[in-house]
């Protein structure tokens, strides 16, 4: 049987967290339209590397016009996109320190760069793409509020938008 209490405090630790990084972009005083919300729905790779749709509700903090942030279990991930011009010309050493992955937009399950691919190719992959923007999935562990907050930043600053 399932435990509500249980359920309640493991999401309100959660809710915790998620209250926590937004608390740098409450304080921007205005410079940013944030809003947080529980949703299910999205996917994440198992351990075999495959997509798998999650039917549990996990906190979002969405950046207005910039990104979305997703509290998970385990980690902290951001989409975001770049529209496919400015993907080919990024500096893509900007990003070394940082585990991100690529897709399509209109065809999500389409692997654009992952772990096992090079800058290189994934240029390729969005030159003979259909796309018009390219979406990104920014993991990342360990990460507190204002860390958070100057990624973002980052991001804003690089034109990625959501």
């Amino acid at each position: 049987m399932v435990n509500k209490k249980e359920i309640n405090e493991f999401y309100k630790k959660l809710y915790d967290k998620a209250k926590d990084l937004m608390n740098p972009f409450l304080l921007a005083h205005g410079k940013y339209n944030c809003k947080m919300g529980f949703y299910n729905g999205h996917y994440y790779k198992n351990y075999e590397g495959i997509y798998e749709f999650a039917f549990y509700p996990i906190p979002v903090i969405s950046i207005v016009d910039y990104c979305d942030i997703e509290v998970d279990i385990d980690t902290i991930s951001i989409s975001t996109k770049l529209s496919r011009n400015q993907a080919e010309v990024f500096d893509y050493s900007l990003l070394e320190e940082y585990y991100f992955e690529a897709y399509g937009v209109e065809n999500y399950l389409d692997d654009y760069y992952t772990k096992d691919s090079t800058i290189d190719e994934f240029i390729e992959r969005i030159k003979t793409s259909n796309e018009q923007n390219i979406a990104f999935s920014f993991l990342l562990d360990n990460v507190n509020s204002d860390e958070l907050y100057t990624f973002v930043e980052f991001l804003v600053k690089n034109g990625f938008f959501y």
